[in-house]
Parts: C-alpha cells; sequence; structure tokens
C-alpha cells in the first residue's frame, strides 16, 4: 500500500495536488476537512473535475491532523494506492 498526504488551507493549492493523484493512479481518496472549506463550491467543483474517477469519502472536523500538527480552518487529502487487490 502506497500513501500520500496533503494538506492545505490555500484553495489555490488544491487542483496541483489533485492533478498529481492521477499520475499516482490512487485507489481511493479520504477528504478531512473544516466545514467552510469544503463547502466552498470552487474547491468541490476542482476536487470533482480533478479527480475523475477516483472513489472518494470525507468528513468535516473541527481540527486537521498531519502527522504530529494539528490545524484548523484546512483540508487533508489522504491518497491510497494498493500495490495488490483482488
Amino acid at each position: 500500500m502506497i500513501t500520500t498526504q496533503f494538506s492545505s488551507n490555500n484553495k489555490i493549492e488544491t487542483p496541483q495536488y489533485f492533478g498529481k493523484l492521477a499520475t499516482i493512479e490512487a485507489s481511493f481518496v479520504i477528504i478531512i476537512s473544516d466545514k467552510k472549506f469544503i463547502a466552498d463550491t470552487e474547491i468541490s467543483t476542482i476536487i470533482l473535475e480533478k479527480s475523475g474517477k477516483i472513489p472518494m469519502i470525507g468528513c468535516f472536523t473541527a481540527g486537521e491532523i498531519v502527522g504530529e500538527e494539528l490545524s484548523s480552518n484546512s483540508f487533508v487529502i489522504n491518497s491510497i494506492k494498493f500495490k495488490y487487490t483482488c
């Protein structure tokens, strides 16, 4: 399994990251976000356009954790690629 994590509170960086998802051929993506951030129609449109057919799940949270860091008003995108599947 190969995982990649991206976190930002800057919506300008969103298209760049989702463009990379296609190159790593993610099996699925988990998005954890502040409600205001993911509810932004510009960001949700970018996510839907750039992710293609990659399955996604997500949820809203009061704080996003990346490693040992806690942030708010941001989003965390975790992409997972399975090496072998049945």
